[in-house]
């Protein structure tokens, strides 16, 4: 789920925008992202855009280890509208996969901001279900000890405070900008017994509006 501010492109544009982040758990493995996304508006207050991201999963500071291969891929398509100025809402599909097996993922999102040309403060909330495909197994082990786990259902949201900095400060919105991002993450886990996790994390990103 991007770093998108509370306003839509509006007619005649195209976005690119590229973000990095890391997102850590405690006591579980961080996550390291990256991200590249294409925006085409369908009329003056609604956006589509495509994106495909990667991930790695790291070690954190959990005992157990696993050979697997540590990359996550993703793509996503998704749409957002503004119905009332400074505010926008949306949703996407996406779908990947990883080590153990693929999943496919839709999500909602509603972002609220106050929109200008110098400094654009935005508020994003956002609800995401993560559902396994082709689920295989994962071999994790320490001193003495394994265990086979497969990839469970997982659903959870996101709240993001975050700032867009225009770099041309053009009253169209056009132009390069600057994103940074800190968000806090509500994880439910089915593993068979539902778990919840907090994490948190940080995203920065560039974005060019023509």
């Amino acid at each position: 789920m991007p770093l998108e501010g509370p306003s839509t492109l509006g007619e005649g544009r195209l976005g690119l925008q590229t973000e990095l982040g890391a997102t850590s758990l405690l006591f579980s493995p961080d996550v390291v992202h990256w991200s590249g996304r294409v925006t085409r508006p369908i009329d003056v207050s609604t956006d589509v855009a495509v994106e495909g991201s990667v991930a790695r999963v790291g070690d954190g500071d959990s005992d157990w280890r696993s050979s697997a291969h540590r990359g996550l891929y993703a793509l996503r398509a998704g749409v957002r509208h503004s119905p009332l100025r400074h505010v926008v809402i949306g949703g996407g599909l996406g779908g990947g996969g990883h080590a153990g097996g693929g999943f496919v993922s839709p999500d909602l999102h509603v972002t609220v901001g106050y929109h200008n040309r110098w400094l654009v403060p935005f508020l994003s909330v956002d609800a995401f279900y993560s559902h396994p495909v082709g689920v295989g197994h994962v071999v994790f082990f320490r001193e003495g000890e394994s265990e086979r786990l497969r990839p469970p259902a997982t659903g959870g949201g996101r709240i993001t405070p975050a700032l867009r900095l225009p770099l041309a400060h053009e009253a169209e919105g056009t132009g390069p900008a600057l994103l940074v991002g800190y968000a806090w993450h509500v994880l439910a886990v089915r593993k068979p017994s539902p778990e919840v996790y907090i994490a948190n994390g940080l995203s920065a990103g560039f974005a060019w509006t023509f």
